[in-house]
């Protein structure tokens, strides 16, 4: 086992606390602006989103963007096309991101908003995010589950808390094709996966889940959709040891 250390994912949670606490923003702003592709609505959240950039170093104390801490940040947590791609957008966004003097916290808007455009126009705030919106909303309608569900699931370390979820995840894993028809874990997908979005430290520790997983997770003959919670539960638990939880 690899000891843990402080990672992106450590900083962010103590980021995220500080944050909130400055901003004065709803602790729901969390799931409604990390790592998703959302434009802040009000001044606490545009604070909110302002103080994380600044705790990242990727907006200076002066209100100016620093597009080489991206590109820093970017080869640590990432890897293939998702690091190149934020590479880019970080080079694109570097003449766009500007503060309003005049504005509390505009920065914060200023440079989500540029992420987003420059996602949606192709350069991709997440390399395959059309197609998991599909498969979200696909697994959405199948199961029943609500927007709430994904918002409050897709990519957070936390385990399920009841069987629409339970269902939800189950659906989504099939979907990446982590879970075979039959319901069996496949770790070498998960490790196909971890190729083209990490590096490093975060690459080895997804490996070590996934091989340490795979004991470990298991389908319930009797409930169709346990494979989803033993899924998360595993992954779950080995990130809160390791320090690193892979968004699965």
């Amino acid at each position: 086992m690899v000891e843990a250390e402080p990672t992106f994912d450590s900083k962010l949670s103590e980021i995220k606390t500080k944050c909130l606490n400055e901003s004065g923003a709803e602790p729901g702003v969390v799931k409604k602006l990390i790592g998703k592709a959302v434009l802040p609505e009000g001044t606490a959240e545009k604070c909110f989103l302002t103080c994380v950039y600044k705790g990242f170093g990727v907006v200076a104390p002066n209100d100016t963007f620093v597009p080489e801490r991206v590109k820093e940040i970017a080869k640590k947590v990432w890897y293939g096309q998702v690091m190149k791609i934020t590479m880019r957008i970080a080079d694109a966004c570097s003449t766009e991101i500007k503060a309003d003097p005049a504005e509390e916290c505009s920065i914060g808007e200023s440079f989500r908003a540029c992420f987003v455009k420059k996602g949606l126009e192709g350069m991709a705030f997440a390399i395959v995010a059309a197609e998991l919106e599909k498969l979200k909303n696909s697994c959405l309608k199948k199961t029943g589950a609500t927007e709430d569900t994904a918002r409050k699931l897709i990519g957070i370390n936390v385990v399920t808390e009841s069987q629409v979820e339970n269902c939800f995840l189950t659906c989504c894993y099939r979907g990446l094709k982590l879970v075979s028809p039959d319901n069996k874990f496949l770790p070498d997908a998960v490790k196909k996966i971890a190729d083209d979005h990490f590096l490093g430290r975060n690459l080895k520790v997804t490996y070590q889940i996934a091989d340490a997983c795979s004991k470990e997770i298991k389908a319930d003959p009797g409930d169709k959709c346990s494979i989803g919670a033993s899924f998360r539960n595993c992954f779950s638990k080995y990130g809160k040891e390791l320090g690193f939880f892979p968004h699965l």
